[in-house]
């Protein structure tokens, strides 16, 4: 009999489960619903996609392992949470540990940058990468490197501490070297003009034997045949490892002399092409099916200033000798390898910008490199036919 019961019963609650299944199919959930709207600081737990709204992953976007963002609240789609980053892009809630709805927790604070700062390793090496003014971070203590005041950022990641704010207040309460009138360091850029004047510019030249390395100096033409010999040598490496020379695209090419035209159009484009996020500067190529990007934006890639990438013979000015440095320089890094190869991209799209930049006392150059492909038919055709 209890038998009889419970089969009984095991029946009802199929049938009540089933009718729960056929009104959910008839009268649809949302896709999303907000479960918690406060702002959270969240640090990737390894690289993770971004997703739009209904839970489809945005082609080339890929977040890396321990970055810090502020999300604005959790969703669910497709019964799963994830985190809003903004409007139209969500990361799963499996990829990130969250710090806090503070940003403190595990030791870690919240810094905001005041102004855009450039990423070094534990080495006092640059990463080439910028982190925008007003961006929030989590730091997990300062040190010093060289004399030089960091934040931490976890990951191997410092900041000068110069370049932040914790907690609404500034970071001058320990002296540090960037004070200093005579430093290298430019984490700003000044209202100065990107060209010296003529009388700075026999300075320049005259005092190329300089200590403190202050002699970068090129005329626009000469900056022309450096970029020249190194885009024939970016060309040259990439149909030597077997794959076809980039070709040229003018949505492409008209970003790029926007960008390197001047070395405050490289800072407030740095996060965007570093980050890979360029849909919103090329809609044309976006639209016919782009969907990977290799990029580098550093607006002082090329010079004698703390943390550059590598050490130049800054007092060579010959245009060929120059662009060989800047090229072995990039090829010796695996992520700027990687990048000006467009490793694995067959149809290809590249341009390259360089940049002179003068503060009034040091100067150096920049460099922009854009590398964008596809694999859909619609690409496909596109890049057969153009």
């Amino acid at each position: 009999m209890k038998t009889k019961i419970k089969k009984y019963i095991a029946i009802l609650l199929g049938i009540t489960l089933l009718g729960i299944s056929l009104n959910s199919k008839q009268s649809p959930a949302p896709l999303t619903q907000t479960a918690n709207a406060a702002t959270t600081m969240v640090q990737l737990k390894h690289n993770a996609y971004v997703y739009t709204k209904r839970g489809v992953r945005k082609h080339g976007k890929s977040l890396k392992k321990g970055q810090v963002f502020t999300t604005h609240g959790t969703i669910n789609i497709k019964g799963k949470k994830y985190y809003c980053l903004s409007k139209a892009r969500y990361i799963k809630s499996t990829n990130v540990s969250a710090i806090s709805n503070q940003g403190k927790a595990n030791n870690g604070f919240q810094i905001t940058l005041t102004k855009p700062a450039m990423i070094f390793n534990s080495k006092f090496v640059s990463t080439g990468k910028l982190i925008s003014a007003g961006t929030q971070k989590v730091a997990y203590g300062t040190t010093k490197i060289k004399g030089y005041l960091f934040y931490k950022l976890g990951n191997n990641q410092y900041i000068l501490a110069s370049t932040a704010k914790s907690s609404g207040t500034t970071t001058n309460t320990e002296k540090d070297k960037t004070s200093d009138s005579t430093d290298k360091i430019d984490t700003w850029l000044s209202d100065r003009s990107d060209k010296p004047t003529p009388k700075e510019v026999r300075s320049l030249l005259a005092n190329s034997n300089d200590k403190l390395g202050y002699a970068v100096y090129f005329s626009d033409s000469q900056l022309a045949q450096v970029k020249n010999h190194l885009w024939e040598k970016i060309q040259s490496y990439r149909i030597e490892k077997g794959y076809p020379a980039y070709k040229s695209n003018p949505e492409l090419d008209t970003f790029i002399k926007k960008v390197s035209s001047k070395s405050a159009n490289m800072i407030i484009y740095a996060d965007d092409i570093n980050g890979a996020d360029l849909e919103k500067h090329l809609p044309s190529l976006a639209s016919k099916g782009m969907n990977a990007i290799r990029a580098v934006d550093n607006y002082k890639y090329y010079g004698n200033y703390l943390g550059a990438p590598a050490i130049f013979n800054i007092k060579d000015r010959n245009p060929e000798h120059v662009a060989t440095e800047i090229f072995e320089s990039l090829k010796n890094d695996n992520f700027y390898d990687e990048t000006i190869l467009g490793k694995d991209d067959k149809l290809s799209y590249g341009s390259l910008g360089l940049n002179y930049y003068w503060d009034g006392r040091s100067s150096c150059v920049g460099l922009v490199f854009i590398e964008v492909t596809g694999s859909s038919q619609e690409w496909i055709d596109y890049y057969n036919q153009n």
